[in-house]
């Protein structure tokens, strides 16, 4: 996996991170597709808007969070990359 973060360090509006993966198109549409085990605080699901589809090739989205300060966006930054590689792992495992 190939993971570009896009955001300036200083930026807190928005992040922007590309993953590449090195796996079929719908084992990849699976592991983002597939609803996530609900956790205290959060149901599982991320309600999103699909930005651009380029098929079995690209999926790109779009996800909001109200309420983002600094501290927060910090901590997604961070969930963002540690999250690429629990897809990576994900991804290694499944068939």
């Amino acid at each position: 996996m190939t993971l570009t973060g896009k955001t300036a360090l200083s930026q807190t509006e928005s992040l922007s991170f590309e993953f590449e993966l090195h796996h079929a198109p719908e084992k990849v549409r699976r592991a983002l597709t597939d609803q996530a085990q609900p956790m205290p605080g959060w149901d599982g699901i991320v309600n999103c808007r699909v930005l651009e589809i380029e098929a079995q090739r690209r999926l790109r989205y779009a996800w909001a969070v109200g309420g983002m300060d600094t501290e927060n966006f910090g901590g997604a930054r961070y969930g963002w990359k540690m999250m690429g590689g629990k897809l990576v792992d994900l991804l290694a495992r499944t068939p």
